[in-house]
């Protein structure tokens, strides 16, 4: 299956690592689709030119039917596509002024993901850790909520 290389915006990098948390271990239930949802309803997110508000399309990609293709996408292709998303965002942060706290943010929605499930998988664990050395974070501090 080939991979979507549609990330030119840090709102569609922040969607891929959304997804990535969602399916990386390997189920995705109703709460991790609200955080999802509740990501592409935020100010920043849905006054973007590629996110059309009044329907369930993420630029190009409806997000109900990227839903199915994540499901299906072997693990190790989820990886590389998270890796990506969180390495173009650490260059953004470091390049671009609009990036600015855009980082903070989204680590906010990647925890709430994680936690929707009410369980740390290693999996998720893993991908916590991706972000936090990309981005500079403390990883124990990220999930001292849990």
């Amino acid at each position: 299956m080939a991979e979507a290389t549609y990330l030119v915006t840090l709102e569609q990098a922040g969607f891929d690592i959304l997804y990535a948390l969602m399916a990386c271990d390997g189920h995705i239930d109703d709460n991790e689709i609200d955080v999802i949802k509740e990501f592409l309803h935020t100010e920043r997110v849905k006054h973007s030119a590629l996110f059309n508000y009044e329907k369930p399309y993420y630029g190009e990609c409806n997000y109900l039917k990227e839903r199915d293709y994540l499901k299906v996408l072997e693990q190790s292709a989820l990886k590389r596509r998270f890796t990506k998303a969180v390495q173009m965002i650490a260059h953004w942060i470091q390049t671009d002024p609009n990036a600015m706290n855009f980082e903070k943010e989204l680590t906010r929605f990647a925890v709430k993901m994680i936690m929707a499930d009410g369980l740390l998988a290693d999996a998720e664990r893993e991908l916590i850790d991706i972000i936090a050395k990309e981005w500079n974070l403390d990883t124990d501090e990220l999930l001292k909520v849990l």
